[in-house]
């Protein structure tokens, strides 16, 4: 009975559900992120320290990383210099 039982539930693990969930999730916020750090880097280029702040403030409003924000700065402020 056991045996059978197990069969039955083949393909019903946790993992495998948590994995495409995780996946959508992902997409999602990797999009919002993308996002944001172009306007980041638009407004930087743009030398609009306003527009900066507000893509910055927009950003932590979003749930975007500190770490994604940091670097959107330093990309931009190093392309800006040559």
């Amino acid at each position: 009975m056991l045996r059978n039982l197990a069969r039955g539930l083949a393909g019903h693990s946790k993992w495998h559900n948590t994995r495409f969930r995780k996946a959508r999730q992902d997409a999602v916020k990797l999009a919002v992120a993308s996002k944001f750090a172009g306007m980041i880097r638009v407004a930087v280029g743009a030398g609009d320290e306003a527009g900066v702040a507000d893509a910055v403030a927009r950003a932590k409003k979003e749930g975007v990383t500190r770490e994604v924000i940091e670097r959107a700065l330093e990309t931009s402020r190093n392309r800006e210099a040559y």
